[in-house]
Protein backbone atom coordinates (compact mmCIF):
# COMPACT_ATOMS: atom_id res chain seq x y z
CA UNK A 1 0.00 0.00 0.00
CA UNK A 2 1.42 3.41 -0.78
CA UNK A 3 1.70 5.72 1.90
CA UNK A 4 -2.00 7.60 2.86
CA UNK A 5 -0.88 11.01 3.48
CA UNK A 6 -2.21 13.00 6.06
CA UNK A 7 -4.86 15.67 4.95
CA UNK A 8 -2.86 18.72 6.94
CA UNK A 9 -1.49 19.26 3.49
CA UNK A 10 -5.41 19.76 1.76
CA UNK A 11 -7.53 21.13 4.29
CA UNK A 12 -7.20 24.63 4.88
CA UNK A 13 -3.97 26.23 6.62
CA UNK A 14 -6.44 28.60 7.89
CA UNK A 15 -9.38 29.02 9.74
CA UNK A 16 -12.84 27.70 8.32
CA UNK A 17 -15.55 30.58 6.70
CA UNK A 18 -18.59 27.96 7.53
CA UNK A 19 -22.24 28.60 8.92
CA UNK A 20 -24.25 25.97 11.31
CA UNK A 21 -23.19 22.65 12.75
CA UNK A 22 -22.66 20.22 9.77
CA UNK A 23 -21.76 23.29 7.13
CA UNK A 24 -18.67 23.14 5.28
CA UNK A 25 -16.36 25.26 3.26
CA UNK A 26 -17.86 24.44 -0.04
CA UNK A 27 -21.55 25.66 -0.18
CA UNK A 28 -23.73 26.43 -2.34
CA UNK A 29 -24.26 30.05 -3.07
CA UNK A 30 -28.30 30.76 -1.84
CA UNK A 31 -30.70 32.97 -3.28
CA UNK A 32 -29.12 36.63 -2.71
CA UNK A 33 -32.37 38.16 -3.14
CA UNK A 34 -34.09 36.22 -0.75
CA UNK A 35 -31.42 36.44 1.74
CA UNK A 36 -31.41 40.29 1.65
CA UNK A 37 -35.20 40.24 1.92
CA UNK A 38 -35.17 37.85 4.53
CA UNK A 39 -32.00 40.18 6.35
CA UNK A 40 -34.17 43.25 6.26
CA UNK A 41 -37.28 41.73 8.04
CA UNK A 42 -34.68 41.08 11.31
CA UNK A 43 -33.82 37.23 10.41
CA UNK A 44 -30.95 36.53 12.05
CA UNK A 45 -29.69 33.62 10.16
CA UNK A 46 -30.21 35.49 6.55
CA UNK A 47 -28.08 38.11 7.80
CA UNK A 48 -25.59 35.80 8.99
CA UNK A 49 -25.95 34.18 5.80
CA UNK A 50 -25.98 37.00 3.87
CA UNK A 51 -22.80 38.85 6.08
CA UNK A 52 -20.98 35.30 4.72
CA UNK A 53 -21.58 36.15 1.31
CA UNK A 54 -19.88 39.60 1.71
CA UNK A 55 -17.34 38.26 3.42
CA UNK A 56 -16.23 35.23 0.46
CA UNK A 57 -17.71 37.82 -2.29
CA UNK A 58 -19.48 35.15 -3.01
CA UNK A 59 -22.89 36.11 -5.33
CA UNK A 60 -22.01 39.30 -3.79
CA UNK A 61 -18.96 42.02 -4.26
CA UNK A 62 -16.68 41.18 -1.73
CA UNK A 63 -17.21 43.75 1.46
CA UNK A 64 -16.20 43.36 4.71
CA UNK A 65 -17.48 47.10 6.49
CA UNK A 66 -20.75 45.70 5.00
CA UNK A 67 -20.51 42.35 6.68
CA UNK A 68 -19.28 43.99 10.23
CA UNK A 69 -21.97 46.53 9.72
CA UNK A 70 -24.53 43.31 9.30
CA UNK A 71 -22.96 41.48 11.86
CA UNK A 72 -21.80 43.51 14.96
CA UNK A 73 -25.56 44.64 15.93
CA UNK A 74 -26.56 40.87 15.83
CA UNK A 75 -23.40 39.77 17.68
CA UNK A 76 -23.46 41.56 20.14
CA UNK A 77 -27.07 40.77 20.85
CA UNK A 78 -25.84 37.11 21.85
CA UNK A 79 -25.98 35.25 18.66
CA UNK A 80 -23.81 32.86 18.57
CA UNK A 81 -23.49 32.39 14.55
CA UNK A 82 -22.65 36.04 14.39
CA UNK A 83 -20.48 35.77 16.74
CA UNK A 84 -18.56 33.08 15.23
CA UNK A 85 -18.29 34.91 11.56
CA UNK A 86 -17.46 37.74 13.24
CA UNK A 87 -14.88 36.64 15.03
CA UNK A 88 -13.80 34.95 11.49
CA UNK A 89 -13.90 38.39 9.61
CA UNK A 90 -11.85 40.17 12.22
CA UNK A 91 -8.93 37.67 12.32
CA UNK A 92 -8.71 37.09 8.58
CA UNK A 93 -9.38 40.99 7.62
CA UNK A 94 -6.86 41.64 4.79
CA UNK A 95 -7.81 45.49 5.67
CA UNK A 96 -8.25 47.78 8.96
CA UNK A 97 -10.74 45.84 10.54
CA UNK A 98 -8.60 43.38 11.01
CA UNK A 99 -8.14 43.44 15.14
CA UNK A 100 -6.98 39.68 15.92
CA UNK A 101 -7.58 39.81 19.88
CA UNK A 102 -11.18 40.66 19.49
CA UNK A 103 -11.65 37.98 16.51
CA UNK A 104 -10.54 35.32 19.59
CA UNK A 105 -12.68 36.73 21.44
CA UNK A 106 -16.07 36.67 19.44
CA UNK A 107 -15.09 32.94 18.62
CA UNK A 108 -14.23 31.78 21.85
CA UNK A 109 -17.93 33.09 23.12
CA UNK A 110 -19.29 31.40 19.98
CA UNK A 111 -17.63 28.44 20.93
CA UNK A 112 -18.94 28.47 24.72
CA UNK A 113 -22.10 29.36 23.22
CA UNK A 114 -21.89 25.85 21.42
CA UNK A 115 -21.57 27.31 17.91
CA UNK A 116 -19.75 24.50 16.03
CA UNK A 117 -18.12 26.65 13.36
CA UNK A 118 -16.53 28.73 16.33
CA UNK A 119 -15.74 25.58 18.49
CA UNK A 120 -14.03 24.19 15.05
CA UNK A 121 -11.74 27.32 14.50
CA UNK A 122 -11.04 27.42 17.98
CA UNK A 123 -9.42 23.67 18.02
CA UNK A 124 -7.39 24.82 14.62
CA UNK A 125 -6.07 28.14 16.64
CA UNK A 126 -5.09 25.85 19.86
CA UNK A 127 -3.35 23.18 17.50
CA UNK A 128 -1.36 25.74 15.27
CA UNK A 129 -0.76 28.58 18.05
CA UNK A 130 -1.48 31.55 15.86
CA UNK A 131 -3.32 34.83 16.17
CA UNK A 132 -2.32 35.52 19.80
CA UNK A 133 -3.27 31.87 20.96
CA UNK A 134 -1.53 29.64 23.01
CA UNK A 135 -0.70 26.17 21.21
CA UNK A 136 -2.17 23.76 22.94
CA UNK A 137 -2.77 20.14 21.16
CA UNK A 138 -5.20 18.89 23.99
CA UNK A 139 -7.12 21.72 24.10
CA UNK A 140 -7.45 21.87 20.21
CA UNK A 141 -8.91 18.20 20.36
CA UNK A 142 -11.13 19.27 22.53
CA UNK A 143 -12.78 22.04 20.88
CA UNK A 144 -12.76 19.59 17.70
CA UNK A 145 -14.49 17.37 19.74
CA UNK A 146 -16.97 19.73 20.51
CA UNK A 147 -17.98 20.39 16.96
CA UNK A 148 -17.35 16.90 15.66
CA UNK A 149 -20.08 16.12 18.17
CA UNK A 150 -22.23 18.11 16.59
CA UNK A 151 -21.27 16.07 13.06
CA UNK A 152 -19.30 19.22 11.73
CA UNK A 153 -17.84 17.25 8.87
CA UNK A 154 -14.06 19.52 9.33
CA UNK A 155 -14.63 18.88 12.65
CA UNK A 156 -15.01 15.36 12.00
CA UNK A 157 -11.69 15.26 9.04
CA UNK A 158 -9.51 16.22 11.38
CA UNK A 159 -9.42 14.99 14.58
CA UNK A 160 -8.89 11.79 11.98
CA UNK A 161 -5.97 13.05 10.38
CA UNK A 162 -5.04 14.51 13.77
CA UNK A 163 -5.24 10.88 15.89
CA UNK A 164 -4.53 8.79 12.90
CA UNK A 165 -1.66 10.05 11.40
CA UNK A 166 -0.64 11.58 14.74
CA UNK A 167 2.44 14.38 15.31
CA UNK A 168 2.01 18.32 16.26
CA UNK A 169 1.85 17.08 20.25
CA UNK A 170 -0.68 14.52 19.46
CA UNK A 171 0.17 10.60 20.02
CA UNK A 172 -1.10 8.28 17.32
CA UNK A 173 -4.40 6.77 18.56
CA UNK A 174 -6.19 4.53 16.03
CA UNK A 175 -8.84 3.96 18.74
CA UNK A 176 -9.66 7.63 18.99
CA UNK A 177 -9.45 7.90 15.10
CA UNK A 178 -11.96 5.28 14.94
CA UNK A 179 -14.43 7.56 16.79
CA UNK A 180 -14.70 9.86 14.29
CA UNK A 181 -13.88 8.64 11.05
CA UNK A 182 -16.84 6.18 11.24
CA UNK A 183 -19.28 9.09 11.33
CA UNK A 184 -17.06 11.13 8.83
CA UNK A 185 -17.42 8.07 6.49
CA UNK A 186 -21.00 7.14 6.97
CA UNK A 187 -21.49 10.91 6.11
CA UNK A 188 -20.20 10.79 2.89
CA UNK A 189 -16.76 11.90 2.75
CA UNK A 190 -14.36 9.81 0.53
CA UNK A 191 -11.23 10.86 2.37
CA UNK A 192 -12.77 9.57 5.56
CA UNK A 193 -13.83 6.42 3.83
CA UNK A 194 -10.73 5.52 2.38
CA UNK A 195 -9.25 5.67 6.34
CA UNK A 196 -11.90 4.13 7.56
CA UNK A 197 -11.78 0.99 4.36
CA UNK A 198 -7.18 0.80 4.88
CA UNK A 199 -7.84 0.63 9.17
CA UNK A 200 -10.46 -2.62 8.46
CA UNK A 201 -7.69 -3.94 5.55
CA UNK A 202 -4.78 -3.45 8.20
CA UNK A 203 -6.69 -4.09 11.66
CA UNK A 204 -5.59 -0.77 12.70
CA UNK A 205 -8.15 0.03 16.24
CA UNK A 206 -10.45 -2.80 14.63
CA UNK A 207 -9.97 -6.29 14.01
CA UNK A 208 -8.87 -6.82 10.43
CA UNK A 209 -11.87 -7.84 8.13
CA UNK A 210 -11.01 -7.10 4.40
CA UNK A 211 -15.08 -7.43 3.56
CA UNK A 212 -15.64 -4.49 5.43
CA UNK A 213 -12.26 -2.87 3.71
CA UNK A 214 -13.40 -3.37 0.07
CA UNK A 215 -16.90 -1.83 1.20
CA UNK A 216 -15.52 1.34 2.22
CA UNK A 217 -12.78 1.29 -0.05
CA UNK A 218 -15.83 0.84 -2.76
CA UNK A 219 -17.47 4.06 -1.68
CA UNK A 220 -14.22 5.92 -1.73
CA UNK A 221 -13.19 5.06 -5.54
CA UNK A 222 -16.97 5.34 -6.85
CA UNK A 223 -16.16 9.28 -5.64
CA UNK A 224 -13.06 9.01 -7.45
CA UNK A 225 -10.45 8.91 -4.82
CA UNK A 226 -7.45 7.49 -6.45
CA UNK A 227 -5.86 5.96 -3.24
CA UNK A 228 -9.37 3.80 -2.93
CA UNK A 229 -9.22 3.01 -6.54
CA UNK A 230 -5.97 1.78 -6.13
CA UNK A 231 -6.73 -0.18 -2.37
CA UNK A 232 -9.78 -1.51 -4.11
CA UNK A 233 -7.57 -3.31 -7.05
CA UNK A 234 -5.11 -4.69 -5.15
CA UNK A 235 -7.46 -6.60 -2.80
CA UNK A 236 -9.94 -7.74 -5.57
CA UNK A 237 -6.21 -8.93 -7.62
CA UNK A 238 -5.20 -10.77 -3.89
CA UNK A 239 -8.30 -12.37 -3.34
CA UNK A 240 -7.79 -12.79 0.16
CA UNK A 241 -10.57 -12.13 2.31
CA UNK A 242 -12.60 -11.55 -0.65
CA UNK A 243 -13.63 -13.48 -3.91
CA UNK A 244 -10.63 -12.53 -6.59
CA UNK A 245 -11.49 -10.28 -9.53
CA UNK A 246 -8.47 -10.11 -11.90
CA UNK A 247 -10.85 -8.38 -14.45
CA UNK A 248 -12.18 -6.05 -11.22
CA UNK A 249 -8.89 -5.38 -9.96
CA UNK A 250 -7.31 -4.12 -13.31
CA UNK A 251 -10.27 -1.99 -14.09
CA UNK A 252 -9.76 -0.04 -11.06
CA UNK A 253 -5.91 -0.18 -10.72
CA UNK A 254 -5.92 1.63 -14.28
CA UNK A 255 -8.30 4.10 -13.47
CA UNK A 256 -6.22 5.21 -10.35
CA UNK A 257 -3.28 5.31 -12.47
CA UNK A 258 -4.80 7.33 -14.57
CA UNK A 259 -5.46 9.78 -12.41
CA UNK A 260 -1.68 9.84 -10.96
CA UNK A 261 -1.71 7.42 -8.42
CA UNK A 262 1.77 5.95 -8.01
CA UNK A 263 1.37 2.93 -6.53
CA UNK A 264 -1.36 2.01 -9.10
CA UNK A 265 1.34 2.63 -11.99
CA UNK A 266 3.53 0.58 -10.08
CA UNK A 267 1.47 -2.36 -9.23
CA UNK A 268 0.08 -2.20 -13.18
CA UNK A 269 2.63 -3.71 -15.18
CA UNK A 270 3.90 -6.79 -13.12
CA UNK A 271 -0.06 -7.80 -12.88
CA UNK A 272 -1.52 -7.34 -16.49
CA UNK A 273 1.20 -9.89 -17.38
CA UNK A 274 -1.50 -12.81 -15.74
CA UNK A 275 -4.13 -10.87 -17.84
CA UNK A 276 -5.15 -12.43 -21.41
CA UNK A 277 -6.00 -9.86 -24.22
CA UNK A 278 -9.61 -10.51 -24.40
CA UNK A 279 -9.58 -9.39 -20.64
CA UNK A 280 -7.76 -6.34 -20.81
CA UNK A 281 -9.68 -5.21 -24.19
CA UNK A 282 -12.85 -5.69 -21.90
CA UNK A 283 -11.53 -3.59 -19.27
CA UNK A 284 -10.40 -1.10 -21.58
CA UNK A 285 -13.62 -0.55 -23.32
CA UNK A 286 -15.47 0.05 -19.47
CA UNK A 287 -13.04 2.31 -18.68
CA UNK A 288 -13.30 4.60 -22.05
CA UNK A 289 -17.04 4.10 -21.42
CA UNK A 290 -16.13 6.53 -18.33
CA UNK A 291 -13.67 8.45 -20.11
CA UNK A 292 -10.64 7.40 -19.18
CA UNK A 293 -7.63 6.48 -21.33
CA UNK A 294 -6.42 3.21 -19.70
CA UNK A 295 -2.41 3.23 -19.47
CA UNK A 296 -0.15 1.33 -21.89
CA UNK A 297 0.86 -2.00 -20.86
CA UNK A 298 3.58 -3.72 -23.31
CA UNK A 299 2.98 -7.27 -23.49
CA UNK A 300 5.67 -9.54 -23.13
CA UNK A 301 7.47 -10.69 -26.67
CA UNK A 302 7.08 -14.19 -26.89
CA UNK A 303 10.09 -16.47 -28.96
CA UNK A 304 8.72 -17.90 -32.00
CA UNK A 305 7.36 -21.39 -31.75
CA UNK A 306 10.15 -24.04 -32.89
CA UNK A 307 9.09 -26.02 -35.72
CA UNK A 308 8.55 -29.89 -35.25
CA UNK A 309 11.58 -31.51 -36.39
CA UNK A 310 10.50 -33.52 -39.94
CA UNK A 311 10.61 -37.42 -39.97
CA UNK A 312 13.55 -38.53 -42.16
CA UNK A 313 12.36 -39.91 -45.47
Amino acid sequence: MGPMKSLRHLLSCGLLLLCGAAGTAAEAVPDVAALESKAAAGDRDAICGLARLHIAGQGVARDEAKAMELLKPVAEGGFPRAQSLLGYLLINSKGPLKDEGDGVRWTRLAAEAGEASAQLNLGILHLKGTHGVDKDPVKGGDWLGKAAEQRNLEALKRLVDLYYFGGDGVTRDYAKALTWVQPAAESGDAWAQNVFGTMWEHGQGVALDRKAAQHWYRLAAEQGNAKAMSALGRLYAGGIGISRDPEEAYFWLQWSAFKGEVTARNFLPGFAQGLTDEQMDRVHKRLRDKRVMPIHIPRPILPPEEEAPQPVK
